[in-house]
């Protein structure tokens, strides 16, 4: 009894000795966001009394203190700190709900935590209530009220009232009227969720709501009620004046560390921003609103730009891009025919079937069809994955399986959803939803030899990571999607993904054309770049060749320079049939050359017969009785560049035609060049030439290209 006794009198006497010691400084003196060599890209400094952006009381409005009280705490004016009959209430509604519905807090409990931070616990809100007593004794009402709204955390950077009305309505504290005054005491409880520029109809039913409390107190009249109610949002789009505002909105909190170090730099930040802007810009009136963009060391895997958005100042510019869930297009083929190749199930010679094919789904019959809508029949998976070929990639899809598919996307990076099973082998085409994150975080794994590391924007010790592809698979994998002589089928010639250095590249472009990604570079270095709009409406016909594909030209030109070395992790070139794939015969005409694994058993052709017959496989019957051959490549209005100093094997052009035909010749410019669905032709002049295809009955198809040397004009 008597250690009772002794221990509680010794509690009264720790509580009296608080009560008159005066509250320590607030914990927090501001935040600075550094780059990776320190230099500052944003700062957010709390307000201090004798500060600029420190508002008085009396400069406020009484509409602003009053609204504040009648949203949040009624009674302050009566309560020591602590409300018994608002806690009573809310702990009755949250039990009747089995879940929090309803807060408890005062303005006082609620300066407490936004000065001392709180543990998310039921002994964190007795601590909490402690200090709001414990300020009640050192501060009176109205310097509560002042410390408060000038200390909250109104989001998107803006810490107190002085900043929230600045960035919200670009005017200052004094002279918010009513209905504003109202929106922002309105968001306090989630300012995320409740930020006008990204949640008008949320934030205009907060509004309303504490205008309806003012009225109901007695607060406000009626006819000054209705005329806050009826005003319309009027809220400014401030331009963000700091560096990364994602990646700041991200590592930010109210009660933080004071330095926030990232693996951010500056100067690529700021260009990666600018670029994303003008991108935006130029494709404005083609419908496109936003952008987004991820830099990245491969080699540590820490992000060196990240840009969510086209800016703070443009519509839904503080929408995340970089972190938003979207259809992946043609994004993820590359790790389909990485799994492959790594499980033996495909070689990059082998011929895939481009061909009509339909699938019977629960949902129907589906015809998918490739982005030109062009068959292109038997193509070497080396130039399917190249070139983007949608049948192909089903193909490989199938032989590998979503059951084997999907865990090694999650070792990637890739987060897939709850239910992607769902998307069956449309996986390959655009089933799933992924983020810029996601694509950035695998294709870094591609490029480092198929080992995976999580990307950070936080300096870390560099991780060991985890194989998530075998090292030849990505390589074979990067030899096809580096190669530009194999994107020619899907891309055309000398196009945006050609870059002056060697590069890996895959764009995507969903359903009706409402994303576009292109993601790919170098072993050091790696550009994600997405383009489309936050709301999900479709473009105007921009293609991720069109609109994500530039903006990422852009940034690996930045950062890459002229190249660097491109390691050939042991692959070796082996000639082909250009038509099956397989080992050449007599029979098979001029072979080429593709990059294979060592000891690879490659067996003969058998689709030339040696009396000069094509016996093509069944898959690819329907394609081959599908009407009369027509040329396939190059496409009509080609422009090829050729260098005439170059050896014949480098400047030869292999005409293509299909349904394949051993009855067709081929002329350019009125001379014979040819024989049979595949011949060479090497360009000897720049200048236009009309290439013809004859079959035994006349001609089928001609077309007009344009030859030209380096110093032609």
């Amino acid at each position: 009894m008597r250690r009772f006794a002794a221990a509680a009198l010794l509690a009264v006497g720790a509580l009296a000795i608080s009560l008159v010691r005066p509250p320590p400084a607030q914990t927090i003196e501001g935040q600075v966001l550094r780059d990776r060599t320190g230099r500052a890209l944003a700062e957010r400094r709390p307000p201090h009394r004798g500060a600029a952006d420190w508002v008085p009381l009396d400069a406020m409005p009484e509409h602003l203190v009053t609204a504040l009280l009648a949203a949040e705490d009624h009674r302050f004016r009566m309560h020591p700190g602590v409300d018994p009959l608002a806690w009573g209430r809310a702990t009755v509604a949250n039990l009747r709900a089995g879940r929090v519905v309803q807060g408890g807090s005062t303005v006082t409990m609620q300066l407490a935590r936004a000065t001392y931070g709180r543990r998310p616990s039921w002994l964190g809100k007795l601590v909490e209530s402690w200090r709001a007593v414990h300020l009640e004794v050192h501060l009176d009402k109205d310097e509560i009220v002042e410390a408060y709204l000038n200390r909250a955390w109104f989001g998107a950077g803006a810490q107190g009232v002085a900043a929230a009305a600045r960035s919200w309505f670009d005017e200052p504290v004094p002279t918010l009227s009513l209905a504003e005054s109202a929106m922002l005491v309105g968001a306090l409880p989630h300012p995320g969720a409740r930020d006008p520029r990204e949640h008008p109809d949320a934030a205009r039913a907060a509004r309303d709501r504490v205008i309806g409390r003012m009225r109901e107190l007695g607060w406000v009249d009626a006819a000054a009620a209705d005329a806050a109610v009826a005003e319309p949002l009027q809220v400014r789009r401030n331009p963000a004046s700091t560096l990364a505002p994602h990646v700041a909105a991200r590592l930010w909190a109210p009660n933080g560390p004071a330095e926030v170090p990232t693996t951010l730099d500056a100067t690529l930040q700021a260009m990666a921003e600018a670029a994303v802007r003008d991108a935006v810009d130029h494709l404005s009136g083609r419908d496109v609103d936003q952008a987004a963009a991820l830099i990245v060391h491969v080699p540590t895997a820490e992000i060196r730009a990240y840009v969510g958005s086209a800016g703070f100042d443009r519509p839904q510019g503080h929408v995340d891009g970089a972190r938003a869930r979207r259809s992946a297009g043609s994004s993820l083929k590359p790790f389909i025919y990485g799994l492959a190749y790594e499980r033996g199930l495909l070689a990059p010679s082998e011929a895939l079937a481009d061909a009509p094919r339909r699938f019977d789904t629960p949902h129907g019959t589906w015809f998918p069809r490739d982005y030109t809508g062009r068959w292109l029949g038997p193509v070497r998976a080396h130039v399917a994955l190249a070139s983007s070929l949608n049948l192909p990639a089903i193909d490989v899809a199938e032989r590998v399986g979503l059951a084997t598919l999907l865990p090694r996307l999650t070792a990637l990076g890739f987060q897939t959803g709850d239910r992607p099973m769902d998307a069956g082998l449309g996986a390959a085409i655009g089933g799933l939803e992924v983020t810029l994150v996601d694509l950035a975080t695998a294709w870094t794994a591609l490029l480092n030899r198929g080992v995976a590391r999580p990307l950070t924007l936080v300096p870390r010790p560099e991780p060991t990571g985890s194989p998530a592809l075998a090292p030849v698979a990505a390589a074979l994998v990067l030899d096809a999607l580096s190669d530009d002589l194999a994107r020619v089928p899907g891309f055309g010639i000398d196009g945006v993904l050609d870059r002056p250095y060697k590069a890996a590249v895959k764009t995507g472009t969903s359903s009706g054309h409402r994303d576009n990604w292109a993601v790919g570079g170098t072993p050091e270095w790696l550009v994600a770049t997405w383009v489309g709009n936050f709301d999900g409406r479709a473009m105007g016909a921009v293609s991720g060749v069109s609109g994500a594909a530039p903006l990422w030209a852009t940034l690996l030109d930045e950062v890459v320079g002229d190249g660097g070395p491109w390691p050939d992790h042991g692959l070796v070139h082996r000639d082909v049939c250009p038509l099956s794939g397989r080992a050449p015969t007599a029979a098979c005409g001029r072979p080429i050359a593709v990059a294979f694994p060592p000891n690879v058993p490659l067996e003969p052709c058998a689709w030339h017969r040696a009396d000069g017959t094509v016996a093509l496989p069944p898959e690819l019957a329907e394609w081959a009785t599908g009407g009369s051959p027509s040329i396939v490549f190059p496409a009509d209005g080609t422009t090829l560049y050729i260098d005439p100093r170059d050896p014949a094997e480098s400047r030869a052009v292999h005409l293509r035609s299909a349904p394949p035909s051993e009855g067709v010749s081929w002329t350019v410019d009125g001379t014979a060049v040819g024989q049979g669905p595949d011949v060479v032709w090497v360009p000897t002049a720049h200048g236009a030439h009309d290439i013809a295809l004859t079959g035994p009955d006349g001609e089928l198809h001609r077309i007009r290209i344009t030859v030209l040397a380096p110093d032609a004009p």
